[in-house]
């Protein structure tokens, strides 16, 4: 996860992982945050700054074929 625009110093960013309800990992975002090895499934990212919801976005991390587009 990386911020489309640099935030201010002063500000907090805080990327928060999610599968289902559960919190996988959470992060403050300085230049960019990775989630690695994570198993095929639906996860959500939530995005505080400083304290405040910023907005939830989901998304599904599914096996293809090899090639497939």
């Amino acid at each position: 996860v990386q911020a489309a625009t640099p935030i201010e110093k002063q500000k907090k960013l805080r990327v928060t992982l999610k599968k289902g309800e559960r919190e996988m990992a959470s992060y403050i975002l300085n230049d960019y945050v990775t989630f690695e090895n994570l198993p095929f499934d639906h996860y959500n990212i939530t995005l505080f700054l400083d304290g405040t919801n910023l907005g939830t976005y989901f998304f599904k991390i599914k096996e293809t074929s090899h090639g497939d587009k």
